[in-house]
């Protein structure tokens, strides 16, 4: 019968199963609604989780795997650094992306280890979108085996 999984493009099965997912972490609550309609309205392939706080990141991350996670950096309580300490620990291949407005930080030396990028606070759409769509491209090299190989 050709109703199998296999054929569903966007079904229950498949479509859940390949569905990126990323963790959007800031403290203030019109930030994390601002970046969960962009991407949910632009990029709907996402499996969106959010975290109000640096320590209901780390308890996600400890739970759940994620493609990729946006975090703020300065918060009450365990700060984005924390944060993307744990997730260099636990979870290497995920794609590692501060949105700040504390530029100030953004230039120690420890960050650039630990975040791939840095999206400016406030952030327009387009560089929302611009910095997702890279992470994903990043993810999928990780995770999916190499078309062909090339001989040198």
């Amino acid at each position: 019968m050709s109703d199998s999984p296999r054929s569903h493009t966007n079904g229950p099965v498949t479509g859940e199963l390949r569905r990126p997912r990323i963790l959007l972490v800031d403290d203030d609550p019109m930030a994390l609604r601002a970046l969960t309609r962009i991407l949910e309205t632009n990029q709907a392939y996402w499996k969106i989780s959010s975290a109000a706080s640096g320590e209901e990141a780390m308890a996600l991350i400890q739970r759940e795997t994620f493609a990729v996670v946006i975090t703020d950096l300065v918060m009450p309580g365990a700060n984005g650094m924390a944060v993307l300490f744990q997730l260099q620990q636990h979870q290497p291949g995920a794609i590692r992306i501060v949105h700040s407005s504390h530029v100030e930080l953004l230039k120690s030396g420890s960050l650039g280890r630990l975040a791939h990028r840095v999206l400016p606070k406030p952030a327009s759409a387009i560089d929302v979108l611009a910095v997702t769509t890279w992470a994903r491209l990043q993810h999928n090299q990780q995770v999916e085996p190499p078309k062909s190989t090339r001989c040198a």
